[in-house]
């Protein structure tokens, strides 16, 4: 069953208040959730892969906040707070054009999990680690992610973009930027198409390696070579630190990579145009 289309966009007003509760929906279209304020307007509830243990067969069961099947979505203006810890998503999206704009999330592991196409702005995101679970394709403008953990597992798929954070904020604890974990199950490979771009990124609290550890690459499976690193796209261009200095790369793992002007300027103007992130989508936060 595909999304109802509905014509008209529908926009529910949420008053500050907190709202603790489990959220979960599907098949929606051309609907905006807009709260009263960012840290006035609480929806949250206390999950997690213990507490509601995941169903291979269908959507996940740990998150606070979830939809499934979506198209033409927007959340703004409020918090999600996931209030257990482990495995626990605050938001888990599932959507085609989804806008996340000035929002406060509020997770554990895991704590945002990205399929389809997203944009981000002008949010903050909390989480210990994996804080971005990524499968989706997400561009990330002006907004802060605080990872006590690794900020990323990038799971990039074959033909789309991955996670690309411009004028973003990043402060870790003495994390890296992402990491693919040996984690297989001895028939197939990792993630040889990953993608994490920053652009014009500050920093805080990042390991001078940067990125890593990247192992699942680097082994043969069963039937599986070890992947061509090739498509591999950790890249970096004038990473900051929270001064507005660069930062030491020297340090940096050998798989990732240094865009640089004039050499990369194709690639980095390319990579500054969401359209070219999200599939042809010029995102405009409503």
């Amino acid at each position: 069953m595909g999304a109802r289309q509905s014509p008209q966009r529908l926009t529910i007003l949420v008053s500050d208040g907190n709202y603790e509760e489990l959220v979960y929906w599907q098949y929606k279209n051309n609907l905006t959730i807009r709260g009263q304020s960012q840290n006035g307007t609480i929806v949250g509830y206390p999950n997690n892969s213990a507490f509601n243990p995941p169903n291979r067969q269908g959507v996940s069961r740990r998150p606070a906040f979830s939809f499934h099947g979506v198209t033409d979505v927007q959340l703004s203006n409020f918090a999600i707070t996931n209030y257990y810890r482990g495995q626990a998503e605050a938001l888990l999206i599932e959507g085609t054009r989804v806008v996340v704009g000035h929002m406060r999330l509020n997770g554990s592991g895991d704590a945002f999990t990205t399929y389809g196409t997203i944009y981000v702005a002008d949010s903050t995101l909390y989480g210990d680690g994996d804080s971005v679970l990524g499968y989706g394709s997400v561009y990330w403008q002006r907004s802060e992610i605080v990872s006590t953990g690794p900020v990323s597992w990038t799971r990039t798929v074959h033909g789309i973009h991955g996670n690309v954070f411009v004028d973003c904020t990043i402060i870790g604890s003495n994390s890296t930027f992402a990491r693919l974990p040996d984690n297989g199950n001895g028939v197939m490979p990792n993630w040889p198409y990953a993608e994490m771009v920053l652009l014009d990124t500050m920093t805080s609290g990042i390991q001078p390696v940067g990125w890593g550890p990247v192992q699942g690459l680097l082994r043969t499976y069963d039937g599986y070579p070890a992947n061509d690193l090739s498509d591999l796209h950790f890249w970096e261009y004038n990473t900051m630190d929270l001064d507005g200095n660069a930062v030491d790369v020297s340090q940096r793992l050998s798989v990732s990579r240094q865009l640089s002007m004039p050499a990369n300027a194709s690639v980095i103007a390319d990579y500054l145009n969401p359209a070219y992130v999200l599939g042809g989508w010029t995102p405009v936060v409503l």
